[in-house]
């Protein structure tokens, strides 16, 4: 696990965000953060384990730590261009054996939500523990980005009920593969908000 890189490997994530539309980071977040982040969510969790918006205004440590986590920032801003600003959180469990953890997320674009300029919307998704497809992690369809705002099926996407799939639904055109993304404890995948992208069921006991 580490928290720097070295210029070679900034300017490669660079190209590659810009070309595909997202880039994964190792060792974005330590080990003992990942489990103190943890261990103050699992304490405000109901017995669903529902997804919990905006705690960091709620608690400041959260906000210091993540909101404000300077190699957070510092990425952000080295593949954007943009200064950081206007920043929300969005905790997801997945928690095995709750209603949760069977819910996968429709392939969609975050940016169809705010509709902000091209660029100016993106997400930085950190992973507090080891996570790949079967436990219910992300794939993307890289490239989408460049599609701009795809027409879309609106859906409820926060707490949503019972067998519904969240995420605005769209369709991908022709030639566009889709990618699983694995993440280990503390990885980071950062995308534009254009990207098209989804994510699975937890299968797995994780």
């Amino acid at each position: 696990m580490r928290r720097f890189w070295w210029p070679e490997e900034r300017e490669e994530s660079g190209r590659f965000y810009h070309q595909n539309g997202y880039a994964v980071f190792s060792g974005v977040m330590l080990p003992f953060a990942c489990d103190w982040i943890n261990v103050q969510y699992r304490a405000v969790a109901d017995e669903d384990f529902a997804p919990i918006l905006n705690h960091d205004r709620k608690n400041q440590a959260i906000q210091d730590m993540v909101m404000r986590d300077r190699t957070v920032v510092w990425i952000i801003e080295y593949l954007t261009g943009f200064e950081c600003a206007g920043c929300q959180t969005y905790f997801l469990f997945k928690e095995p054996g709750t209603r949760y953890a069977n819910q996968a997320w429709s392939s969609h674009q975050d940016n169809s939500y705010p509709q902000a300029e091209p660029g100016a919307y993106l997400a930085v998704a950190i992973s507090l523990c080891d996570q790949d497809a079967e436990s219910g992690g992300l794939f993307v369809y890289p490239g989408t980005h460049k599609l701009g705002l795809l027409p879309f099926e609106p859906r409820v996407s926060y707490r949503e009920a019972e067998g519904e799939r969240p995420g605005n639904l769209c369709q991908v055109p022709p030639g566009y593969d889709k990618i699983d993304i694995s993440l280990g404890k503390g990885d980071a995948i950062i995308f534009d908000g254009n990207l098209v992208h989804g994510s699975y069921a937890n299968k797995s006991q994780k």
